[in-house]
Formats: C-alpha cells, structure tokens, sequence
C-alpha cells in the first residue's frame, strides 16, 4: 500500500506524545517537517518494496509498521540499535558508507540519504558510489542536507563567523564537517552516474517553529543533560520576528533556503561514473509550499 503522508503523522505523533527522552523529544519536534518532506517524496515514487535507510532513526521503524510488506533495512555505524531495529521487523546491518557496503548490490528501491552526508569524514562521492552499487537499475536516491548558501550562513560571512559549527575534538563524531550547495550535490550525482536528478532547496527547515523550538543542549550542575531554547523568555519576540522574516525570504528566494531536498535515480543502463548524465529539475519538490 502507498505511504500517505497522514498516516505517517499520525504515528509520528503518537509516538512523540509518548517519549520520555528529553533528547529524542526536542530532536524530532524541531524535525518532524522534515519527516513529513521524505514522505511526501516518497509517496510521489512508484511504492518501494525495498528501503535501506542509512543512519539508524525511529523513520524507518515509523515506515515498517505503516508499511508492514515492506522490507525495511538500516545502516549504522555501531551496533547500539540493532536490537531495537530487528525487533521492529528491520533488517540491520553495521558499516561505514565510505567503505564497501555490508548490504546486498542492486537490491533496494529507495535509498534514505538524510542529514548525512555533512558529517561524513572523507570524500561523499564514495558514498554516493556505494549507494549506487545497492540501489536496483531505476532504484531511487532520496536525499536531505542543509544548503551551505543558506541566508544565515551568507550572514555570518559577512560578519565574518563561519558559517559551520567548528569541528569537535577527535573524539567525538565531528558535527558538520562540510555542507555543500545543491549545484555540488547535482554535481556529485552526475559525476557518480545517477540519473534524473530532482530537487533542490527546501523549505522544511524553514518555519517558524523550527526556530521556535531549536536550540542547544548542555548539562547543569548535577551532570544532568538541559535544553535550552533558542528564543526562550525575553527573547521570544524577537524569535517571531526572526523567523517569520526568514520564511519570507525563504519562500521568495529558493537559494536561501535553509535545506535541499534531492531525488536521484540508478540508470536502467549503468553508465561510466565519469560520464555526467542529464540533469532534470523537478518543480514539485523545488516550488515547496509546505510550511
């Protein structure tokens, strides 16, 4: 059966009303416009019988219990939530997109890219390569990044910062390493060989409540992990005004949207990765009027 959009935000909500993790409470708030923008991608494909979703999240679990026929797998780095995943009904496996993959070749329909590819720490083409090689001939790539030449990062410029977060220290996973704009990604896609590239910027981190409700995490004095609000208390006024601003320009100006959302096809006929194959851009995910 066809994902609708409806019914996954019905689930989605339910299980957001039930979390008990501060963490994963505010983190799939402040995202759930962009789970709403996968599903309405993915509910424009012909129905996909086999998804792999890369970087393990409660979607592809979501997508199993709406979609039960559907053979849903993961990929993650570590083994944290493999036992999570396989209860779901997932198929799990554990890798490195910048390695040879652990999943079959030429096996899924729909490859889940999202919020990815700017914290890889190597070279993204040999992700995308490898993706390729598990996507079936006329398998489909959905991807989701932040748009480096977004309007706050061109801001920053200006003054000066830098328009990514610094990188962590050796330990950690590194936060964005690199963000790109979508002529890199379109770029990228075609270089690898992918086909009938659609998309572009986004506007599903562009409303008012994303502003509204993001913000940083720290921990207080007794260890325990906080949450504090972008514009809380006295600066919620200016917040409004900050982000209903940015949705403006943001509708009028697709450049400086602050993400990008890509839909790019494995040819039927594998071609050279070298060779650059046509690039279509497709109004419908572009002239997004969602939020």
């Amino acid at each position: 059966m066809p994902i609708q959009r409806s019914q996954f935000l019905k689930r989605f909500d339910q299980d957001l009303r039930n979390d008990k993790d501060l963490h994963d409470r505010v983190y799939y708030t402040v995202t759930r416009p962009k789970f709403s923008a996968l599903v309405e991608a993915i509910s424009q494909m012909p129905e996909p019988r086999t998804v792999l979703e890369i970087g393990t999240s409660r979607f592809s679990r979501q997508l199993k219990q709406i979609c039960p026929d559907w053979d849903v797998h993961t990929l993650d780095l570590g083994p944290s939530l493999r036992e999570v995943s396989e209860a779901a009904g997932l198929t799990f496996h554990c890798g490195d997109i910048l390695q040879p993959l652990p999943t079959p070749h030429d096996f899924y329909d729909l490859i889940i890219f999202s919020e990815v590819i700017e914290h890889l720490q190597g070279n993204p083409r040999k992700a995308l390569r490898h993706l390729l090689q598990a996507l079936k001939p006329g398998g489909r790539l959905l991807l989701t990044t932040p748009n480096l030449s977004r309007l706050l990062n061109r801001v920053k410029m200006l003054i000066g910062r830098a328009p990514v977060p610094e990188v962590g220290p050796p330990e950690w996973w590194g936060g964005h390493m690199r963000e790109y704009t979508f002529r890199e990604i379109n770029g990228m896609l075609e270089q690898e060989g992918y086909s009938q590239i659609e998309g572009g910027p986004h506007l599903y981190w562009d409303g008012i409540m994303f502003y509204m409700q993001s913000g940083p995490f720290d921990t207080n004095e007794q260890g325990e992990l906080v949450f504090r609000r972008r514009f809380g208390g006295w600066k919620i006024p200016i917040g409004l005004v900050y982000a209903a601003a940015t949705n403006i320009i943001a509708r009028l100006v697709p450049s400086l949207r602050h993400g990008m959302l890509v839909v790019a096809r494995r040819p039927e006929v594998q071609v050279s990765s070298s060779v650059s194959s046509q690039s279509v851009t497709g109004p419908s995910l572009v002239s997004d009027t969602s939020m």
